[in-house]
């Protein structure tokens, strides 16, 4: 979401004066679906976002030039996933975190330096807490396969957790089983989530990694567990630890420390995916793969601030200790090529209007002055049956 346009943004009393007094009138429920779609469009248009219906459009309309691709509705036998791609301060996270009991605090930390029987230590704390844990599941999507020194190696476009749902609600289990579960060899990584959506939370059951064809799916919707962790009902956040040796500014380890636990350790209380990294739409997946085609990978999610600093992610920014106090997050690019200094943004064509259009040109004209060139691309383009934009990216990256 940018910055620019929430200084333009719509007024959300006034928006929601009609609804309102629709709801006093009568408690229809005919007024009350109305209500419930006026609010998603008025939060979509708030965060700049697509919303879950539009998503799931885009989803089920897939432009026809991706079904030429390869390996758009199989894998290619065994494969690697190319972690190298991920921030590495997000790999060391997802190692930090998988097969342990979360979150990873002082407290625990003194019962695994000071008992010779850690675990019991360990069960008499939880128990005396009355602590139960969720499992959560951290998986990755992918959207190319590449092939490298005689092997295919996936390229990830999203990172996301989820919880175990039971009939719909979060599963908990006891510390017993939480800590047998930890240390068994039941995770590892050869269970994967199959029409597993990033964008919609949709997913289906286990599957094995390599099974070739994958039926009505796409490799795409192929959720790759690849790690999993165990989610503490209660715990003392003022004790969290961060992962590695690294020390930081004090600024940017508190930063950082609440960021990790409102993505890693809030509850997750139902099936929709928490996104940790990555694209944010249907159609920025749509253009990474038209472009994976022509052997182009950009960066994902890159970020402008107002000062002209440019980090490739959020990840990136704390890794180099640079959160600066005061400063503004100008934008957030969808796709970056940082070599040819080239941006594309992929604009819904849900989303118009003369606000936009201003903050758009806002932002397009930030960029000029950083030397960056911006394409915007409408999802109208993006999703017609011949792929028109991706000659534009292409002549843009070759000249």
């Amino acid at each position: 979401m940018n910055v620019l346009y929430l200084k333009n943004r719509p007024n959300v009393l006034f928006n929601l004066i009609l609804p309102c007094k629709l709801l006093l009138k009568s408690f229809n429920w005919k007024y009350i679906r109305f209500i419930v779609y006026r609010v998603v469009i008025l939060v979509c248009n708030y965060t700049n976002k697509l919303s879950p219906a539009e998503a799931q459009d885009m989803i089920d309309n897939r432009p026809k030039y991706l079904f030429d691709l390869e390996y758009y509705k199989k894998i290619p036998g065994e494969f690697s996933l190319d972690l190298s791609l991920f921030p590495n301060l997000l790999s060391a996270d997802i190692s930090f975190l998988d097969k342990s009991c979360q979150p990873y605090t002082n407290k625990v930390e003194d019962i695994y330096r000071c008992n010779f029987d850690y675990h019991e230590a360990l069960l008499e704390f939880y128990n005396a807490k009355s602590i139960q844990f969720e499992m959560v599941h951290i998986v990755a999507n992918v959207y190319d396969f590449k092939w490298v020194d005689d092997t295919y190696v996936a390229v990830p476009y999203s990172l996301s957790i989820v919880g175990s749902l039971k009939r719909g609600k979060p599963q908990f289990v006891s510390p017993e089983i939480a800590l047998m579960l930890q240390s068994s060899e039941l995770f590892e990584n050869t269970l994967n989530y199959s029409h597993f959506d990033p964008f919609e939370g949709n997913h289906g059951l286990f599957t094995s990694m390599f099974t070739g064809l994958i039926g009505d799916s796409f490799t795409d919707e192929l959720g790759l567990i690849v790690g999993t962790y165990f989610l503490s009902s209660n715990y003392d956040n003022s004790g969290i630890i961060l992962p590695g040796p690294i020390e930081r500014d004090s600024f940017t380890q508190t930063k950082f420390l609440n960021y990790r636990e409102k993505k890693y350790f809030k509850p997750l209380l139902n099936k929709t995916p928490r996104k940790i990294w990555g694209a944010d739409s249907p159609i920025e997946l749509f253009v990474l793969q038209g472009l994976s085609r022509y052997g182009f990978y950009p960066e994902i999610q890159t970020l402008i601030f107002d000062d002209g600093s440019i980090y490739p992610n959020y990840y990136e920014m704390v890794n180099q200790d640079s959160w600066i106090k005061g400063r503004i997050r100008t934008t957030e690019l969808d796709i970056f090529f940082p070599e040819q200094r080239l941006a594309i943004f992929c604009d819904s064509h849900y989303h118009r209007g003369k606000k936009k259009k201003q903050s758009a040109d806002k932002i397009n004209k930030v960029l000029q002055n950083l030397d960056i060139k911006v394409i915007r691309i409408n999802s109208k383009d993006i999703l017609n049956s011949k792929p028109d934009f991706l000659y534009r990216i292409i002549n843009e990256l070759v000249k």
